[in-house]
């Protein structure tokens, strides 16, 4: 999957590192707004900046607060975000003046996110516990019933066998 590719890539895959950033998206997914797939997505994208898996967490983490606390896309959160490990923190000092204050050494280990999270953390979380964000969530469990519905036909080896048999009588 394209996590585990980000993470090959980054030269830090193994077994253990796929199920934790798989134990991250069900805990984002039970909490937020967000989806595992949204959240596996975000982490994806994250690893591309972040130094080290830990990191990417933190990054992913603090960029769903950010996204919910200002309105912006979680893609662009985790962008802007990300891009502070290189020691700049670019457009994110319009609604973070604080972090003009900090030194590009300070930015490369992590100061930005920390902030974030300090600031924004728990604002996710806090958004799925309104009305809008409950139902948000309702409907991605539905989503995942789906596809736990949806896996059941389309891996089960005897109903594909039964189709392959059977295939003919639908066709007539």
């Amino acid at each position: 999957n394209k996590l585990n590719i980000a993470l090959a890539n980054a030269g830090s895959f193994s077994q253990k590192a796929s199920q934790d950033f798989q134990n991250f998206a069900s805990t984002i997914q039970a909490t937020t707004k967000l989806t595992d797939e949204q959240a596996l997505s975000l982490a994806s994208l994250a690893r591309n900046f972040a130094p080290t898996n830990e990191a990417t967490l933190k990054l992913t983490q603090a960029a769903i607060d950010l996204s919910a606390a200002t309105g912006k896309g979680l893609e662009e959160s985790v962008e802007s975000l990300g891009k502070t490990f290189s020691g700049t923190a670019g457009r994110l000092t319009a609604s973070l003046p604080q972090l003009k204050e900090f030194t590009a050494e300070q930015l490369k280990a992590g100061a930005a996110i920390d902030l974030v999270a300090q600031r924004f953390g728990g604002t996710a979380q806090s958004e799925a516990k309104t009305f809008g964000g409950a139902l948000i969530a309702l409907k991605n469990s539905f989503g995942e019933v789906s596809q736990s519905i949806g896996r059941f036909f389309t891996q089960s080896p005897t109903l594909i066998q039964i189709f392959k048999d059977h295939g003919s009588i639908f066709a007539t």
